[in-house]
């Protein structure tokens, strides 16, 4: 320990004031070393707190008139010096140019803040030694900017997903080992498949080329033509009646029992259909057309409509329909014979 009771020189004789000089002098070198603050001590007094040296620990204390406030911690068996978040959190960092972490930045239960940026050295979070990377905002758009000579990476170990700001609708969905899939206004529409794509809805095209064949969707059902039968464009092209018809059937048009056909086709667009219907030796045939419930009168191959079908044989109806104007269609139909 070593303290004095005041830092004053009295006026005495050479051989005390020598004394007292050397003691004022061990206490400054010292820090006024010692396990309580030093009587001398008055506001500003750095002082160095022994209590806990034969644990190897010192601590460094700041009188303030009242109180001593730690400053910081010295270790003597590591010979480290930890100051005091009481401390630290006081730091000015604005005026200091290179400010540097010496481990992992906690923030405290904060916020780390960034302004709009209104150029490259304003408000921004850069990566990689050459600024490769930045993220900001820039007053109306969010940025992530990849301007170095690689790629830009995403890596996730399970999905990653494209959401809408409240986080409940998909935008898009990357599935590890699985599909990619693209959304509108929350309903899938484009899947990727192990065996290529799937679309659901209309794909609309200035041009499309097909390399090899195209694959339509068919319905082959064990049915009798009779009655009215729905033609769902969105379930099939071509339907398939294996047994032989019972009567004179309505075929009527449509995207499928909630959807109509004049919803899912623009004006201009044009479709075919395929139905097939099985004969017996009693023949039937299409005697009414109707799209979404509406009667349309189809103009036929060879100038006049069907008058009955093809006893013991497979009649083809082919339908080329086209929308003219809002739910309003003109139709060429032909009827044709396969036995």
């Amino acid at each position: 320990m070593s303290q004095v009771s005041d830092v004053t020189l009295s006026n005495q004789g050479f051989s005390a004031f020598r004394t007292e000089l050397n003691n004022i002098l061990g206490a400054l070198n010292s820090m006024h070393s010692g396990t309580s603050r030093p009587a001398s001590a008055t506001t500003g007094t750095m002082w160095l707190d022994s209590t806990n040296s034969g644990s190897n620990s010192l601590e460094i204390k700041f009188f303030d008139g009242s109180d001593d406030i730690s400053v910081a911690t010295i270790d003597t068996s590591a010979n480290t010096i930890n100051f005091l978040d009481s401390v630290v959190t006081g730091i000015n960092i604005v005026t200091d140019t290179s400010p540097q972490l010496g481990g992992v930045l906690d923030t405290n239960g904060n916020n780390i803040e960034f302004g709009d940026s209104s150029g490259a050295e304003v408000e921004r979070l850069k990566f990689g030694a050459g600024d490769d990377m930045e993220i900001f905002h820039d007053g109306t758009n969010s940025v992530i900017l990849e301007q170095g000579g690689g790629d830009l990476h995403i890596q996730n170990n399970a999905n990653f997903e494209i959401l809408n700001e409240a986080g409940n609708e998909a935008k898009a969905k990357f599935i590890t080992d699985g599909a990619v899939e693209l959304y509108h206004n929350n309903v899938k529409k484009i899947e990727t498949t192990a065996s290529g794509v799937t679309v659901t809805g209309t794909v609309n095209t200035d041009q499309l080329d097909i390399g090899n064949h195209v694959i339509e969707d068919a319905t082959i059902s064990a049915t009798a033509s009779t009655g009215t039968i729905n033609f769902d464009v969105n379930t099939q092209s071509v339907l398939f009646f294996t047994t032989n018809a019972t009567a004179n059937f309505t075929l009527n048009v449509r995207g499928d029992a909630s959807t109509t056909l004049n919803s899912i086709m623009a004006i201009g667009d044009a479709m075919t259909i395929v139905f097939l219907s099985t004969q017996g030796s009693s023949a039937y045939f299409n005697n009414v057309f109707k799209i979404d419930g509406t009667t349309i009168t189809p103009k036929f191959q060879g100038g006049s409509a069907p008058s009955s079908g093809n006893a013991n044989s497979v009649d083809s109806y082919v339908y080329s329909i086209f929308k003219t104007a809002d739910a309003t269609f003109t139709v060429f139909g032909s009827q044709t014979q396969f036995a």
